[in-house]
């Protein structure tokens, strides 16, 4: 069918009959053949998905049933692409955890080793009664408490910078108390007590409150 000044026009072929071989028609697959007639005229282009046929519709369907199938894929791998990357950057969140952790104690281990070797030296006291310390270098304190409660009282934090001082509990029997300045802080609280034998601590001074940095109790 053509279209001539906005009209169908339909065309027909002369076939001459005498060409085609006797038996090459089969008259029955004639008579099944069957198509559908779309018709479009000058006002009115528009094609109904009815129109169709029906192998036509099957096509289209199923080019909708893989869009949107692909269209799932696609997600579900971005959202895989996501755990995966989640995973990963949680897992090397923790490893860079434990490697941190494994790098202090070595600093650790360093600085009693620095200790050891006299690069700072560390007085030694026994006290037995309360005490305000007054000391500005490095010391260690054995405290006795067999006769009562023993408090002592740390140097101004603002006073002595850096200022490292230990207490060891020697006896049971009573507490050792240790108290900062004034309204100075230990770790946030103006006192620690320790009750048992052997229970130990080390402060050192930040320039403002005291800070522990071994706690044995």
């Amino acid at each position: 069918m053509a279209y001539r000044g906005g009209r169908s026009v339909k065309e027909t072929t002369n076939i001459d009959w005498s060409d085609i071989p006797e038996g090459a028609i089969d008259a029955s697959k004639i008579s099944n053949f069957t198509k559908t007639v779309v018709s479009v005229t000058s006002s009115n282009t528009s094609v109904s998905e009815s129109s169709l046929s029906s192998g036509l519709r099957h096509k289209i369907q199923t080019a909708k049933d893989l869009a949107e199938y692909a269209a799932a894929t696609v997600a579900f791998k971005f959202q895989q692409e996501i755990d995966n990357l989640e995973g990963v950057l949680r897992a090397k969140i923790d490893r860079a955890a434990v490697l941190a952790g494994n790098a202090l104690q070595p600093g650790v281990r360093g600085f009693l080793q620095s200790l050891q070797t006299s690069t700072v030296q560390f007085g030694f006291e026994s006290i037995n009664a309360d005490t305000d310390i007054s000391s500005t270098q490095a010391t260690f304190y054995k405290v006795i408490t067999g006769g009562g409660n023993v408090t002592v009282t740390l140097p101004g934090a603002t006073t002595c910078p850096g200022l490292m001082l230990g207490f060891k509990k020697a006896v049971a029997g009573n507490s050792m108390i240790i108290d900062g300045a004034g309204a100075q802080t230990i770790n946030g609280t103006t006192t620690k007590t320790f009750t048992a034998q052997h229970d130990a601590i080390v402060v050192v001074s930040d320039g403002s409150n005291w800070l522990i940095i071994s706690n044995h109790s």
